[in-house]
């Protein structure tokens, strides 16, 4: 084999996020939306191109929910989120720091 592609799409969306993978029998796939079901195909490319390749069927998994965190006293909200980065976030019509 050249190399594997791994494509995850979207069970409603039809959208897909696609990783080449050369050398190696794991890979991570990133951007995949929380709460949301993907079939992942895994086609075995014998070429540069994959244009000779074989692809096994799909199996279909659902990634976790994604969960925010707000973090404050009274009318303030922390600046700092000890995991990942903080986003703003529209509640009504106020704004607040969030990170998930």
């Amino acid at each position: 084999m050249n190399h594997y592609r791994i494509t995850a799409t979207e069970s409603v969306g039809n959208t897909s996020v696609t990783a080449t993978v050369t050398g190696q029998t794991s890979t991570t796939l990133t951007g995949l939306k929380a709460a949301t079901t993907y079939a992942v195909a895994v086609t075995a490319c014998r070429d540069a191109a994959c244009v000779e390749s074989g692809t096994a069927a799909a199996v279909s998994g659902t990634t976790d929910t994604e969960y925010w965190q707000l973090q404050g006293t009274g009318n303030t909200v922390s600046d700092h989120h000890p995991v990942g980065t903080p986003h703003r976030v529209r509640t009504g019509s106020s704004r607040v720091p969030a990170t998930r």
